[in-house]
């Protein structure tokens, strides 16, 4: 069973994908008389994952008629981490050596977005570049956790979508302003529990307009998610629902020669694909005024 959330009258709600259907909790919560969690948040928060897979696979189980509407993966993240050149190839490509230990930044409120969102161009940028990211889900409150521990600690995977604006990125020592423009940080639209994936062998796929850009695997990954997790749990608390952004492979715009550097443009379509997990779409327009 992999989860969502989804928007309902306005409102974001629970879903369940489960035999290729997608079931509305709370109207199957309804239906078996019983309370459940109403988002992907609310699940973490009351470790209720098993409450919900028994009511989704329950023949009183409810399907969500018509397209879904996805929200964000989390609606309610405490903080959107994210990790630089965390790939060998990425790294060389931007012109770097490896680092030899994490790069972190974050991503703001501002920048969440969903599967199908849009994502809004500014006129003061131009040089619009994606990653293809696999994205750890915290379960568990960790401060000084080990690698050997950091495991139990993680609820579960998203597809996650770094878009960064270039040369804000690089005209500065903080990454923030080129990292964290409005709706720039899409994430979802499943979310795959820890146990029911094998997190050192997803492939990491990034398509432009349906031609591949970028294609590699997290066996890959310079720093493992559990390094990941017990190295950032050293320096802060993480709290259950913070999302880490773990890094892309090689094949960003900026890694391209600059003859051949074609930046994104309103009307672009950029899909992250993760095995096992989904596909994560959104399309580029210009900001309305």
């Amino acid at each position: 069973m992999k989860l969502f959330n989804f928007y309902k009258g306005g409102a974001v709600s629970l879903g369940a994908l489960i035999d290729d259907k997608h079931i509305d909790i709370a109207r199957t919560a309804k239906a078996l008389g019983v309370v459940l969690p109403s988002t992907v948040d609310d699940v973490i928060k009351e470790n209720a994952f098993e409450a919900v897979l028994a009511a989704a696979s329950s023949d009183k189980a409810v399907v969500i008629d018509g397209e879904v509407e996805f929200a964000p993966a989390l609606v309610n993240p405490p903080k959107m981490l994210c990790i630089g050149r965390n790939y060998l190839e990425h790294a060389a490509e931007t012109g770097h050596t490896p680092p030899t230990t994490p790069e972190v930044f974050c991503k703001l409120e501002n920048a969440m977005n969903g599967h199908k969102g849009d994502i809004p161009l500014t006129s003061n940028a131009y040089k619009y570049d994606y990653e293809a990211e696999l994205v750890i889900i915290i379960g568990r409150e960790a401060r000084d956790v080990t690698c050997d521990e950091a495991g139990e600690y993680i609820f579960g995977y998203t597809c996650g979508m770094d878009f960064s604006v270039r040369e804000i990125q690089n005209r500065q020592t903080q990454w923030l302003l080129g990292k964290s423009f409005d709706k720039g940080g899409p994430t979802g639209p499943y979310v795959v529990r820890a146990k029911d994936i094998d997190n050192k062998a997803i492939d990491v796929k990034c398509y432009v307009n349906d031609e591949l850009r970028q294609t590699g695997n997290t066996s890959q990954l310079i720093f493992s998610c559990e390094f990941l997790l017990s190295y950032i749990s050293r320096y802060m608390t993480l709290k259950p629902g913070d999302m880490i952004f773990t890094g892309t492979p090689s094949g960003v715009i900026m890694g391209y020669p600059l003859e051949k550097q074609v930046w994104l443009k309103a009307g672009d379509t950029v899909k992250v694909e993760l095995s096992g997990i989904g596909s994560l779409e959104n399309r580029l327009m210009h900001k309305q005024p």
